[in-house]
């Protein structure tokens, strides 16, 4: 299965979802919202679909994904509508593990 953070609704029989509200759109709210993913699902990959936030891709976050080699990031393309991005990836990652 796929996680899909911060996103719900599409795919709903493939993507998983798992939602968390913050006070603050920073670095320290992500890491806490990772750090729930893998504490949700404890066993298998993840794939998490990221859109290009700074907080996305600060030194914390990479540091975190570093140590955390069952998470994977896929970065949205800047370039594409995320829905048909994702109506033609799903099908990749799913098949990539």
């Amino acid at each position: 299965m796929m996680a899909c953070v911060g996103s719900a609704g599409f795919l709903v029989s493939f993507v998983l979802a798992l939602t968390r509200s913050a006070a603050r759109r920073d670095t320290a709210a992500f890491l806490a919202l990772l750090e729930a993913v893998v504490a949700h699902w404890t066993e298998g990959h993840r794939v998490l679909i990221l859109d290009h936030l700074s907080i996305h891709k600060s030194l914390e976050v990479r540091l975190w994904a570093l140590a955390h080699p069952r998470v994977r990031f896929w970065f949205q393309p800047t370039y594409l509508p995320w829905w048909k991005t994702l109506r033609g990836l799903a099908h990749t990652i799913a098949h990539s593990y």
